[in-house]
């Protein structure tokens, strides 16, 4: 069996590839379509070029954790993206689309995660103070808005069941802190600024 987890930085990936993995009893793969994919802490090697990647896949038995951009990044890639898209989604069993319902939530967890470089749980409940541009805010809200319309995009292509972060991420199992956003020195409100 093969399953594909589609989605967006962010959105609890983590954590719900490995239930599926329990709920279906097959291998979790992790990031298997990204070249800094942490596949070797799963059993797997590390996937140099994208053919390493498929090969895994191809084996099945497996679910992994797909964001929609991974096929472009991925090195030595000698096919369309359109051309690796059917051969992993168009070979999956099952496919989840997995979204988050609230875009401020999610924009404070990107800059969060990509200022403090930190994409684990913290082990203790921190304040993070984030420093941030009024352009950086912007890019990484284009970027979200961008990833959320191809995960639209491959859903009209290949048929799959849509997941929201908010149905399964409760207080116990998010990330245990709290940031705070500061632009030219002053902290930004609860809202960033933005009217989402």
């Amino acid at each position: 069996m093969r399953v594909a987890l589609i989605t967006i930085p962010r959105s609890g990936s983590s954590f719900l590839s490995r239930q599926i993995a329990k709920k279906y009893n097959i291998n979790h793969a992790g990031e298997l379509f990204h070249e800094k994919a942490l596949t070797k802490k799963m059993g797997y090697e590390f996937p140099l070029t994208i053919d390493d990647s498929l090969r895994v896949w191809g084996k099945g038995n497996c679910v992994a954790k797909i964001f929609t951009r991974d096929f472009i990044h991925m090195p030595k890639a000698k096919h369309s993206l359109k051309e690796y898209e059917e051969l992993v989604y168009g070979t999956a069993n099952k496919i989840y689309y997995l979204y988050r319902k609230n875009t401020l939530d999610h924009l404070k967890s990107m800059i969060t995660a990509d200022f403090t470089d930190m994409y684990s749980p913290y082990k203790e409940f921190e304040e993070v103070h984030v420093n941030i541009t009024e352009q950086q805010l912007i890019d990484q809200l284009k970027r979200i808005e961008l990833d959320v319309k191809r995960l639209e995009e491959l859903q009209t292509r290949y048929q799959g069941e849509t997941v929201y972060f908010e149905d399964f991420a409760t207080d116990k199992w998010k990330y245990k802190y709290n940031a705070r956003f500061y632009c030219d020195g002053k902290e930004l409100p609860e809202n960033l600024g933005l009217n989402l």
